[in-house]
């Protein structure tokens, strides 16, 4: 299958501290009416972008601070209006981005170069 080419370059975000980091997501596992099947299922929640991603799109993965990791996982939180507080933009201060070459679009693709800014 051959794509056009985007009319936009591509972009690579990264944390400016460069850590490891949790998306807020969900998760199910339920069967499938159908089939009986257990299917397993996962979602990362979105939020409206800051300023750094909204450049680029009109939502972004929630990306928790590491204090509020423990409280997103925790099993006896079952009210939704104490995470409600979590589904936030990440700050845009601690978030950076450039351009990288149409070859980061194939996944087949695995090199560091890959993430390597334009010129």
């Amino acid at each position: 299958m051959h794509f056009a080419k985007p009319p936009f370059p591509w972009h690579y975000f990264r944390l400016k501290d460069q850590k490891t980091f949790g998306f807020a997501g969900l998760y199910d596992i339920w069967k499938d009416k159908n089939s009986d099947k257990q299917i397993t299922s996962y979602t990362i929640i979105t939020t409206t972008p800051n300023k750094v991603v909204g450049k680029v799109h009109d939502r972004m993965p929630v990306i928790l601070e590491k204090e509020d990791e423990e409280t997103w996982l925790n099993p006896d939180i079952i009210e939704p209006e104490q995470l409600l507080p979590l589904l936030k933009p990440y700050p845009a201060d601690k978030i950076e981005e450039w351009h990288v070459s149409d070859e980061a679009r194939n996944p087949r693709n695995d090199y560091p170069e890959l993430i390597r800014p334009l010129e």
